[in-house]
């Protein structure tokens, strides 16, 4: 069986920009392979992540460790989207009197 994954991998210039994108690629291709061999190796769960009566110790952990692997891929998202962007220039910068 052959999975098709669509893996966005950063450009020459946004390495250079943010080198630790390379880390991050190489983390979110590590979470797809993770979640996608999860699934495969345990069908009965079906990408659910509410446990189910008669679910089996195995089970239970793969519907667990379902939900935090997708916790962890937002959370690799959500920092990858910020490297992205802009950094604020001293006019957006200002200090916070408090």
């Amino acid at each position: 069986m052959t999975a098709r994954l669509n893996i966005q991998l950063p450009s020459d210039r946004e390495l250079f920009r943010a080198p630790q994108r390379s880390q991050l690629a190489s983390l979110r291709v590590a979470l797809m392979l993770t979640e996608h061999a999860l699934l495969h190796h345990h069908d009965a769960i079906h990408c659910s992540t509410v446990p189910a009566l008669g679910d089996s110790r195995p089970q239970s952990l793969a519907r667990m460790l379902l939900v935090r692997l997708r916790e962890l891929h937002a959370l690799v998202d959500a920092y990858d989207r910020l490297l992205v962007c802009d950094p604020p220039t001293p006019d957006e910068d200002d200090e916070i009197d408090f």
